[in-house]
């Protein structure tokens, strides 16, 4: 993967990434595709973001999170976006893995746990 160049926040090195990411994948035959597109809103020292998983049917899955500046904490522009996104992803994976255990659960009829790596 390309690394990113000039990239200043997360946010920037994302973008980047994704542009380098998108240039490469010129010509690669086409499978799954799976896109997660998360909105944020600031107000009131709270930034609240969405998380959602889009494949080419729907966008049934969701995950949320959110970011507050405490009084004592310093501004620092991007990081309750980068907080509030990550904590979004996060709650997308747990949902995620909800409904694979339940769906492997309802395939098989039998109780369990699925284990991931880590």
């Amino acid at each position: 993967m390309t690394e990113p160049t000039g990239a200043h926040t997360l946010s920037d090195a994302l973008s980047d990434a994704l542009a380098a990411t998108g240039r490469a994948r010129t010509g690669i035959p086409q499978g799954k595709r799976w896109t997660v597109i998360v909105d944020l809103e600031a107000g009131s020292g709270v930034t609240r973001a969405v998380a959602r998983l889009h494949d080419r049917v729907s966008d049934r899955l969701v995950g949320t999170g959110q970011a507050r500046l405490a009084p004592p904490d310093a501004d620092v522009p991007g990081v309750a976006d980068e907080l509030a996104a990550a904590q979004a992803l996060a709650d997308l994976a747990r949902v995620m893995q909800q409904m694979a255990h339940n769906e492997v659960e309802g395939a098989t009829d039998v109780g369990g746990h699925l284990t991931t790596p880590g």
